[in-house]
């Protein structure tokens, strides 16, 4: 089976991946895990791999319910050259699920290594400091500079913002 591509509104994915998907359509969305601080606690949420696109299988019926995918809400349109719409073959799904599935449990890390931060609480409020690596779940080793000397302080990283 051959898939197609569609571009969805932006941040709508999921919405238009449920919709499509009650409408009967084989619906592909790959996920990455991606770490993020909200309201000061770690979340890790599943993002698309490609922001605002899902794949679509093309069946039997395809050519006479595209009208219907377009006007799927959440939906932007089919990804075109001109007017012919683009095929993506199997081998290609194939190969992104076998990446997806590689990945699979690995966390892209919202702090990196040797990034710029800014302590928001604490004895070392508004310090900046350079990111250095996790210490645990919930911690932070951070280098920073104080009496002209380099130092490494370990914090909670609840209290850290990226500069």
């Amino acid at each position: 089976m051959t898939w197609h591509v569609i571009m969805t509104k932006p941040q709508k994915e999921s919405f238009a991946l449920k919709k499509l998907s009650e409408q009967a359509f084989t619906m592909y969305c790959p996920l990455r895990q991606h770490e993020k601080m909200v309201r000061h606690k770690r979340v890790v949420k599943h993002l698309p791999l490609f922001p605002r696109y899902l794949f679509i299988q093309q069946d039997e019926c395809f050519s006479q319910r595209q009208h219907v995918i377009r006007s799927t809400p959440g939906v932007s349109q089919l990804i075109k050259h001109g007017e012919i719409i683009i095929p993506v073959h199997d081998e290609v799904i194939d190969s992104i699920r076998s990446l997806e599935q590689s990945h699979q449990g690995v966390t892209e890390r919202y702090f990196i290594k040797d990034e710029p931060v800014r302590i928001l609480a604490g004895i070392y409020k508004d310090l900046e400091a350079i990111y250095l690596q996790d210490d645990g779940e919930q911690r932070a080793i951070l280098l920073v500079q104080l009496l002209q000397t380099n130092a490494t302080i370990s914090v909670d990283k609840t209290i850290l913002q990226k500069i």
